[in-house]
């Protein structure tokens, strides 16, 4: 099915999945927001308008051992980042992305973030499903 590319609004939220190393006395730690580098600086979320945390986790190999945060897509443009609804080649209508601003073209990617942009997304993530929550709600 094809979808059209939208606008994500600054008041809509984002998931992003993540393993149970990634949280930390109830706080995700910044390296939850590294970036893989087949994913070419960017970092791969779910539009909220268009999915839901158990949706989010679901879309892994290993969804036991993973949870869900949440991210306002307004306060993540806020720290120079930007959020744009990008379909995947999936069936995923929810896939979009947050990456830097700065794209380097001689290497065809987005710089990676940096440790401060990697720390402050850390800080305003929202747990919204804790990896063994989720593995609760299977049975």
């Amino acid at each position: 099915m094809e979808y059209e590319v939208e606008q994500i609004p600054d008041e809509d939220f984002l998931y992003r999945r993540i393993n149970r190393e990634m949280i930390d006395n109830n706080s995700v730690k910044p390296a939850a927001f590294k970036q893989r580098l087949q994913d070419k600086g960017c970092l791969s979320v779910d539009w909220a308008k268009y999915s839901r945390p158990d949706e989010t986790i679901k879309r892994t190999s290993v969804a036991a051992f993973n949870g869900c945060v949440s991210l306002k897509s307004g306060n993540v443009r806020y720290y120079h980042l930007a959020v744009e609804h990008r379909l995947s080649y999936s069936d995923n209508r929810a896939h979009s992305v947050v990456h830097s601003v700065i794209y380097k073209a001689e290497q065809e990617r987005f710089e990676d973030l940096t440790f401060a942009q990697r720390v402050r997304l850390s800080r305003i993530a929202v747990i919204e499903v804790k990896p063994r929550d989720y593995l609760m709600s299977l049975n």
